[in-house]
């Protein structure tokens, strides 16, 4: 008779253990318990997780077998989980709840059945702060032998505190083998269900992972032109290609500047966007999560689009358009969905802030090169005339050769917005600059031009070299009385293209001459569009003293990348971000 009753206790207890090992699987499945345990536990998810495990122990107490004024049942499944996963406080506090609503029931196992419901929830806990300080996960095998220790402590407390004794041993004899045994394995099978949901979820992300940085490698060179229709185009295209997705598209926040997939036929580039999810997310800047037809709030009516999620992109911290991923259906919005449009936002918006920034950064560059001609135009136009007005009666065929000189030289600021030119034809522009000064100064300025013919057809920013030259002559040889010289020199040394601009003048204290105003923007202008350009630190070496003149050397790369005309399109971003 008594080996009947023990497997019947057998069969309730694994009754009760089969349904939380159910509800266990079905959380998994439709993605809460990877939702809930897809990363560490904070306070507020403690928090919750104590008091949900302590419900588990409160059922698992109902789900019991009453044996001789006891309770043989699978309490200790709501306080062990919540330990081996939230830690020792989470542990305990899911213990306390449950133990509390045994001890009201009474019998004479109530205050034991209390007491050891809390500390096994603290043992589990010890259990998770012993595995995470080594770096590892609680395993479906340690928590079966978590368990297995958990329910042997009660059965100790229910021996220490349980009157009268005799009765307590002769349940202990009864319950300990059935509870153990079934409540170990359930708790284990808990733990791997909740581990497989963990490792599927990370497995989704990776894969996600992959396919934005897919994404990103091919968006990249669309999106360098910021947000517009052409790039927005390219990049749902690209999204579609790489996802399953039903329809892909993004806005700015005016229009739609490009959509991909189903609903096409009104959802149109171009067009104001017909959803209210859309203006949703640009008035308040954060994700929509689109469940329904009615969710999405389309103004057309039998738009095929019903599932999905619309991020903003940002600038900085304003939204300048949205990004929207529709899956095919009408199912629920699946976790693959929600991981690809967060990673998708966050990519876009960084590559649409890069090449907003980078067209700003151009746009300054533009401008010091403006800057630099403004500087050297105006009085230099003002002396050359001068000086081949001058002429005009002295020495007509002078004052020709003089105006062709000046016209070469002024072709410098007329392609101003091309940044790279050969040296050949840097050199022809200092050459007619100092064909120029030579007829205002005469023998005061003498100049050496020693450059490398191999050397000629490299390319160099414009307006590199003249800058230099006309440093020299204003501010080292023109100081001085009997004037002095001016060298150019070139060559290549290595992967470098090695050019120097020196002369004997006055020279200068660095420091000082780096401080007076006016006096050094020429290198100064010269100096920051070379780091710009070449992606290099210094590249600029001057040596000067007083009296013994000025060296400027350059070392440049021997293949520049020749910068993209950007004046358009930065304009465009501008106003893109002043929306």
């Amino acid at each position: 008779m008594g080996v009947t009753w023990l497997e019947q206790l057998f069969l309730n207890l694994a009754q009760a253990v089969s349904l939380f090992v159910l509800l266990a699987f079905v959380a998994g499945r439709v993605g809460i318990l990877a939702r809930f345990f897809s990363q560490s536990l904070k306070w507020k998810e403690r928090a919750t997780l104590a008091v949900l495990a302590g419900l588990l122990g409160i059922i698992g107490t109902y789900w019991g077998v009453p044996v001789q004024g006891a309770i043989a049942n699978t309490r200790v499944f709501g306080p062990m989980v919540a330990g081996l996963f939230g830690g020792p406080l989470t542990g305990m506090a899911a213990g306390l709840i449950a133990g509390m609503h045994r001890y009201t029931l009474g019998g004479f196992t109530a205050l034991a059945c209390g007491i050891s419901t809390a500390a096994e929830g603290l043992l589990a806990g010890l259990v998770h702060l012993y595995q995470t300080r080594r770096g590892r996960q609680v395993t479906w095998q340690a928590a079966f032998l978590a368990t297995v220790a958990a329910e042997m402590l009660q059965m100790a407390i229910i021996l220490l505190l349980a009157r009268p004794w005799s009765e307590a041993v002769h349940l202990v004899e009864q319950i300990a083998l059935p509870m153990t045994l079934m409540n170990a394995v359930g708790v284990g099978l808990v733990v791997g269900i909740i581990r497989d949901a963990r490792q599927q979820q990370d497995r989704i992300a990776a894969l996600q992972a992959q396919t934005v940085l897919e994404i990103a490698s091919k968006t990249l060179p669309h999106l360098r032109e910021g947000l517009t229709k052409s790039s927005a185009r390219a990049t749902c295209e690209i999204i579609m290609e790489r996802s399953d997705m039903g329809a892909v598209s993004i806005t700015d926040r005016e229009i739609i500047l490009a959509y991909v997939g189903m609903g096409s036929d009104h959802h149109r580039a171009g067009l104001r966007p017909q959803t209210q999810a859309t203006w949703d997310v640009l008035a308040g800047g954060r994700e929509r999560v689109v469940e329904s037809t009615e969710d999405l709030g389309c103004a057309v009516p039998g738009c095929p689009l019903s599932v999905g999620v619309a991020v903003p992109l940002r600038v900085g911290d304003q939204v300048v358009g949205t990004l929207h991923l529709y899956q095919k259906g009408n199912g629920p919005v699946q976790q693959v969905t929600l991981e690809l449009g967060g990673g998708l936002g966050h990519l876009l918006s960084s590559q649409i802030e890069l090449s907003r920034a980078h067209a700003m950064s151009q746009l300054v560059v533009q401008a010091e090169l403006r800057a630099l001609h403004a500087q050297i135009n105006p009085h230099f136009l003002f002396n050359a005339l001068g000086t081949i007005g001058a002429l005009c009666r002295r020495d007509p065929e002078k004052a020709r050769e003089l105006l062709v000189m000046l016209s070469q030289y002024l072709r410098s600021s007329i392609r101003a917005g091309n940044e790279l030119v050969t040296l050949g034809e840097e050199l022809g522009f200092v050459e007619a600059y100092l064909a120029i000064e030579q007829a205002r100064f005469g023998e005061r300025l003498c100049t050496v031009i020693e450059v490398d013919k191999e050397v000629l057809d490299l390319q160099v920013p414009i307006l590199s070299i003249q800058p230099l030259v006309e440093n020299s002559v204003r501010h080292g040889i023109m100081p001085r009385v009997r004037g002095g010289t001016v060298t150019i020199t070139g060559r290549r040394e290595g992967d470098r293209l090695v050019l120097t601009v020196s002369d004997d003048g006055v020279g200068m204290n660095i420091p000082a001459r780096r401080s007076e105003n006016g006096n050094g923007v020429g290198l100064g202008n010269v100096r920051n569009r070379l780091r710009y350009l070449y992606g290099a630190g210094e590249l600029m070496d001057v040596t000067s003293g007083p009296d013994t003149g000025t060296t400027v050397r350059l070392r440049l790369p021997l293949h520049p990348q020749p910068l993209q005309e950007i004046e358009v399109q930065g304009r465009d971003l501008l106003s893109l971000s002043g929306r």
